[in-house]
């Protein structure tokens, strides 16, 4: 019967803690609920960020691709520089403009701490 009523009060001790320390938990409450809110925002601007670090890597190599493709020659039958048809000229300008759009929002998020212009493209 002793060892009951000490397992008794052992639980009972337990209980009692328990609910002080969710009476006192007032801080501790108010903390974690900022860090989860603060966690939340940081991983969804991590997460944007690295979406356009790729989208810059993947511009960047497509833009590299884009090569003048029509060769002329002159009278003499001497090539002359290479230059862009009409389609790989279009091509190079759309990639240079979303390469630049893209990079213009990742530096303003990294440098300023402004994300709207990256949440804008990667909604």
């Amino acid at each position: 019967m002793a060892e009951e009523t000490g397992q008794q009060s052992t639980v009972k001790s337990i209980k009692d803690t328990v609910a002080t320390a969710i009476t006192n938990s007032g801080s501790k409450v108010f903390t974690t609920v900022v860090d989860t809110l603060a966690n939340t925002e940081i991983e969804k601007r991590s997460s944007t960020m690295l979406k356009a670090y790729s989208d810059i890597v993947v511009k960047t190599k497509e833009l590299d691709k884009v090569r003048a493709d029509v060769e002329t020659f002159d009278g003499d039958g001497n090539a002359l520089p290479k230059v862009f048809s009409k389609a790989q000229n279009e091509a190079r300008k759309k990639a240079i403009e979303v390469l630049e759009k893209v990079t213009k929002a990742f530096e303003l998020a990294a440098d300023k701490g402004d994300f709207s212009k990256l949440y804008e493209m990667y909604k």
